[in-house]
């Protein structure tokens, strides 16, 4: 495979498409730690090793340009990390690779889809000084390392992921190296009431479904920083999916930040107060 190719660091950047996900808006560790949609330009090779009735093993690894570790904030996490097709700041090159394992297909009693996977990005990156703007950036390597996980038993449903990322300097005002992590969990159920049976909700489709999700984020976009640069968002939200590829979403979406510090510039925080949210969007794959 070469081209412009997603970058597989957790499971939810591979399949990241509106129609395929349950809410409207991606968890905050997709947006700021290992951010999504993020695709970069490479190439590699990808695989299955083993794919029997009882397990299934597949793998990808690719080699693409450099990331931009210069460009990471406390504010905004690694968001901009990502290249996609910039300009290489150096000849540094950078890898990432994902396995995953199904270790339950023989297992029905347990579970109808069962995976884990294991990722990680690592990205060299060359010291710069600006004379202009007083920045004396050292060079040095970043990474960002996921786990991730996926379960579905009948109408019932939970997935997940885990990820942890460092770089030895970021643009921050000692360019210093900066950490975050984060993690996100989300459940959901299948159904459909007897009461819409013959509605138009029903009456034209082979199999339409309602699914409730809920989904808890928690990021630490710094865990240097003084001010706990943490963000968490609960999100509660109701599907209607007339075929399996189509489906309006209804969310309702709660913020939070522990951090009540005045002069604090967290995008997407409740800067220590809870924010509310509405949410809905309409989306189909074909």
């Amino acid at each position: 495979r070469a081209g412009n190719i997603l970058v597989p660091v957790g499971r939810y950047n591979l399949y990241h498409e509106s129609h395929v996900n349950n809410l409207v808006d991606r968890p905050l560790v997709s947006r700021r730690i290992a951010p999504t949609t993020w695709w970069e330009e490479g190439l590699g090779f990808h695989g299955t090793v083993m794919d029997t009735d009882s397990l299934g093993l597949s793998y990808e690894a690719y080699l693409f340009n450099p990331g931009r570790p210069d460009r990471v904030t406390p504010g905004a996490g690694f968001r901009d990390i990502r290249g996609q097709a910039a300009t290489p700041i150096s000849e540094k090159k950078a890898g990432a690779a994902r396995i995953a394992l199904e270790p339950a297909r023989s297992a029905k009693w347990f579970a109808d889809y069962f995976e884990l996977g294991l990722s990680g990005y690592v990205t060299g990156f060359k010291g710069f000084e600006d004379a202009d703007d007083g920045i004396n950036q050292r060079g040095g390597t970043a990474y960002v390392i996921a786990m991730d996980m996926q379960y579905e038993k009948s109408i019932f449903g939970i997935k997940g992921e885990i990820v942890k990322a460092h770089t030895d300097a970021g643009a921050n005002a000692a360019n210093a190296g900066q950490d975050a992590w984060g993690w996100w969990v989300e459940g959901w159920v299948k159904f459909w009431p007897s009461f819409l049976n013959g509605s138009p909700f029903e009456r034209d489709f082979k199999d339409p479904k309602l699914v409730f999700a809920t989904r808890f984020d928690w990021v630490d976009l710094s865990e240097e920083h003084f001010d706990q640069r943490d963000l968490n968002r609960v999100t509660f939200g109701i599907g209607y999916r007339p075929v399996p590829t189509t489906v309006f979403k209804f969310d309702y979406q709660i913020d939070h930040s522990p951090s009540g510090r005045d002069g604090t510039t967290l995008s997407e925080s409740g800067h220590g107060k809870n924010t509310d949210a509405f949410l809905f969007s309409v989306s189909t794959g074909f």
